[in-house]
Formats: structure tokens, C-alpha cells, sequence
């Protein structure tokens, strides 16, 4: 199977975009190819950070935001 695809198989199971008949494909992938196991943890554990990322805008920018909404509805009335 085509390494690139492989891998793009791999991810949607990841985020949970596959079937019933893919997933056992993934894992039986997953246990019979040690490198394509290794991409696996590696994309597990990039998710895991993506996660951990900031999830909420910095308070400055709520602070900009509210003034524009506030400056722009007191001109409308």
C-alpha cells in the first residue's frame, strides 16, 4: 500500500473519520508495520499538543473585541 495513503488512513482514524471495516484495517496496519506504528505515536502525540494549545483568546483580545462591539452599537443608535 502507498505510504501516503497509509498515513492519511491512519490520521482519519485518528480524529475518528473511519468505519467500521477501516478501523480493523488501521489495526491490523498498525500491528504487522513497526514504522507505520511509529507514525501512529508520533500523530497521537502531536494531537495530544495540538490539544494542550492555547484554547482561549488572549484577554487583550476579548478587551478589543468587546470596545469595537460596544463603540460600533452605541454610533448605530
Amino acid at each position: 500500500m502507498d505510504e501516503s495513503v497509509t498515513q492519511h488512513l491512519i490520521l482519519r482514524y485518528i480524529y475518528g473519520e473511519t468505519g467500521p471495516a477501516e478501523d480493523l484495517k488501521v489495526r491490523g496496519i498498525l500491528s504487522s508495520n513497526s514504522e507505520m506504528m511509529s507514525y501512529y505515536k508520533d500523530a497521537m502525540e502531536i494531537k495530544a499538543q495540538l490539544n494542550d494549545a492555547m484554547e482561549e483568546p488572549h484577554p487583550t483580545s476579548v478587551s478589543i473585541i468587546c470596545e469595537h462591539s460596544h463603540n460600533s452599537h452605541t454610533e448605530a443608535v
